[in-house]
């Protein structure tokens, strides 16, 4: 079943996500539409905060990544990389923005899977950036946030344009 992906104009995007603590058929269903979702809207990520459920879970498929498709649950980051990379960075509750985020390299990443068991991977370039977008989300920030003070004036243009208003960047 395909899900509504809620836009940055809803306050949720910005509430904290809450810990899984029940993996039953009702956690698996959510991912499975979570993941025809993601598929429906083209993207390579989603959080279940974009689905306007506000559980600390997110999938990723990013294509000829051998890690994907990943379902991350209760997802932390215990090490970034010096070394940065930059990004063009879009997503999908900010249909048509996209823009330049420049982010750690390299990760390490723990994080529960659909079975309830903990698994921990270093991440790099692409998988590393799209972890640490929705990992933001879990956190309620949008990756329109990590842009430097000076772009903030573009990006709001770019909101606009988009008929995309926010109470706070």
């Amino acid at each position: 079943m395909l899900l509504d992906i809620i836009t940055c104009t809803d306050a949720r995007l910005k509430q904290q996500s809450k810990k899984v603590t029940v993996f039953d058929s009702d956690l698996n269903t959510l991912i499975q539409n979570m993941f025809d979702s993601m598929y429906a809207a083209n993207g390579i990520g989603l959080a279940a905060i974009q689905v306007a459920v506000p559980l600390r879970l997110f999938v990723i498929d990013i294509p000829q990544t051998t890690e994907c498709p990943l379902v991350c649950i209760n997802p932390v980051i215990s090490q970034r990389s010096r070394d940065t990379m930059e990004y063009n960075e879009g997503c999908l509750s900010l249909p048509g923005i996209n823009y330049t985020i420049t982010r750690p390299r390299s990760i390490e990443f723990s994080y529960t899977d659909i079975n309830n068991q903990k698994v921990n991977i270093i991440a790099t370039d692409l998988l590393s950036i799209c972890i640490q977008h929705e990992l933001d989300h879990l956190d309620g920030i949008l990756f329109i946030e990590r842009a430097p003070r000076r772009a903030k004036k573009n990006i709001t243009k770019l909101l606009e344009k988009n008929g995309l208003v926010m109470p706070i960047l």
